[in-house]
């Protein structure tokens, strides 16, 4: 007959407690594990949802920049398979449509500038044009062309939708030569549309002013030169005895001569000056006024001028 004892021996009981110790601890580290591993993939899904949603309002807008770096976040293999697939389709798609611009610059003469400046809105993004397609969100946008040595330019782009590689293209001219074409005449050989064209009111106004005061001095020279002559005539027929009133008129007639000549003089001289410099103050004043004011009697002539540019 066999027996057994109820109670494992000392040696044996301490060995089973220290292996249920290590089997715990052995769960501990793994399930500590776990979870260290599923915080970091716990923000990840969220930061891809986050751009998966920003991204169709940012496309929505038409911001398709900023949609297209979200749409890049959320199309990694480390997000959810939905997520991915959703945002890999959309930046696909925006591709399509994000429009690109090629900047180029050249002076007057068609050479390359290749160290130009290209200034979009107030934003330099490009020190040296190189002829690679520039990214940009549909829409309409001042474009500032700039190199050392010529005078910077500027012209409105409007972007579209889709529109790829389209060429903007600024032409310079070189500091000197856009100083001597600016004070001399224009292609059209007008010297006052180099306030800004054939168009520009304030050149039209100053070619008035110009003609006007040409045609008063000339009107000016005749009116005074025929009363003269009458004045004349009339002094010469008192030779044989005339009125006192009507010797008189004749002498005052004879003086206009000395009037129309002042008034003539400064008419002619009020055009020169508007022909050849009232341009380039127009140019930064909202008006230029001239008035004139004479008088003549049987003994003195007089002739008053005020100016405002």
């Amino acid at each position: 007959m066999f027996s057994f004892p109820l109670v494992a021996s000392k040696p044996a009981g301490h060995a089973l407690c220290r292996a249920a110790f290590f089997c715990l601890l052995g769960l501990s580290l793994a399930s500590a594990a776990v979870l260290a591993d599923a915080a970091p993939a716990r923000a990840d899904a969220e930061l891809c949802l986050d751009a998966h949603e920003r991204a169709q309002v940012d496309r929505l807008e038409r911001r398709y920049l900023a949609a297209r770096e979200r749409l890049l976040v959320c199309a990694e293999r480390a997000c959810p398979r939905l997520v991915s697939t959703d945002c890999t389709t959309w930046l696909a798609e925006l591709d399509s449509a994000l429009p690109t611009v090629v900047f180029a610059v050249s002076d007057n003469t068609g050479r390359d500038l290749l160290e130009a400046r290209v200034i979009v809105n107030g934003k330099v993004i490009a020190n040296h044009v190189d002829g690679h397609a520039v990214p940009l969100d549909p829409g309409v946008y001042t474009v500032r062309f700039e190199a050392d040595g010529y005078a910077p330019v500027e012209q409105t782009l409007s972007v579209r939708d889709g529109e790829k590689s389209r060429l903007a293209r600024g032409t310079l001219t070189p500091l000197g030569a856009e100083l001597a074409s600016g004070a001399g005449p224009s292609a059209d050989g007008d010297p006052h549309d180099a306030v800004g064209g054939r168009g520009d009111p304030r050149a039209r106004r100053l070619r008035i002013a110009t003609y006007t005061l040409g045609a008063a001095a000339l009107a000016s020279f005749t009116v005074a030169l025929a009363s003269s002559l009458r004045g004349h005539h009339m002094l010469e027929e008192c030779q044989d005895g005339c009125s006192q009133a009507y010797a008189e008129r004749g002498k005052l007639l004879y003086r206009t001569v000395n009037v129309g000549a002042i008034v003539g003089g400064t008419l002619l001289a009020a055009a020169s000056i508007t022909l050849f410099s009232g341009w380039r103050r127009a140019a930064s004043h909202d008006s230029a006024r001239l008035g004139l004011g004479a008088y003549a009697d049987s003994h003195s002539a007089s002739l008053s001028a005020w100016s405002r540019w």
